[in-house]
């Protein structure tokens, strides 16, 4: 007996005191336990502002790119023009901000493209936008996870709305990070139309890009989800070109243009992007 009540103590604490009627020893416990837990989301928040405060001195620091020495990563990206990327010690700096739009994150990418994050910094919410401005705020968000992925998209919208300089392009870093870009857009927008440019992660045994962005788009309304499709010989032509395998909208800029990624939006988004309510003006890509 004393055995088993020895088991059941390190299986469950809690349960083994209620079990003999140990109240004071419960609360006790209770108390202990969310001691604990007040001083870990203590130490956690004091570690996340000093990486905060790394950032925003890292990227304080950064210089502005020289384009007449473009930066290798970019190169092999076929990126021209990148958009609030600076450099420190070689390394490419990319900020992310908060909702609040204090800069929380900084990307670091490496030449060889490893890309890195400050130890005890909060991806969670976190992101950059490209193109927002007083003329596209009535057309939808275009979401996406990767820098470069939000540059072409970015490019390829201005095609077709050159006067509101394309859609405003929200950048995640991740796909795990979508759904909170999205819960904080419709905290300020309830109704306002996202549209998700979806990594398509076929070579990987789960497609993460695209689950991810079809769970947002079954949990809220006004979410639409396009990803990049690609053929044998594009897979072919952008592996013996670079070595990797193409998922996103940059890689299909890449093999083609932006006119065709735009056709292709085009294609995709006039069967699902259908509404016309409130103030927001009705779109044709």
């Amino acid at each position: 007996m004393m055995f088993l009540n020895r088991f059941l103590y390190r299986m469950n604490p809690l349960d083994h005191m209620q079990t003999n009627g140990n109240i004071g020893k419960i609360k006790r416990f209770e108390a202990k336990h969310r001691t604990t837990n007040a001083k870990i989301q203590a130490e956690t928040a004091d570690k996340a502002a000093a990486a905060r405060k790394l950032a925003m001195y890292r990227h304080n620091q950064a210089t502005a790119l020289d384009m007449n020495k473009p930066h290798p990563y970019l190169m092999k990206k076929g990126i021209t023009n990148p958009i609030g990327v600076k450099i420190y010690k070689g390394w490419l700096q990319i900020p992310a901000f908060n909702k609040q739009g204090v800069l929380t994150i900084l990307q670091s990418i490496r030449e060889t493209g490893f890309k890195s994050i400050l130890k005890d910094n909060i991806f969670s919410g976190s992101a950059i936008s490209i193109g927002g401005n007083s003329h596209n705020k009535q057309l939808p968000a275009l979401f996406c996870e990767g820098r470069a992925t939000g540059q072409s998209l970015h490019a390829a919208t201005h095609l077709s709305y050159p006067k509101t300089n394309g859609l405003q392009v929200v950048i995640a870093f991740n796909s795990n990070n979508l759904s909170h870009i999205a819960q904080n857009i419709r905290e300020h927008y309830p109704d306002h139309p996202i549209l998700i440019g979806a990594d398509n992660d076929t070579q990987n045994t789960v497609n993460t890009g695209v689950l991810k962005a079809k769970d947002i788009q079954t949990q809220m309304s006004q979410v639409k989800v396009v990803y990049p499709e690609f053929t044998t010989e594009d897979v072919q032509r952008l592996f013996q070109g670079n070595g990797s395998v193409p998922t996103d909208f940059h890689d299909m800029h890449l093999l083609h243009s932006l006119e065709h990624v735009m056709k292709y939006l085009r294609s995709r988004a006039n069967s699902v992007l259908e509404y016309n309510q409130g103030n927001y003006l009705s779109i044709n890509i």
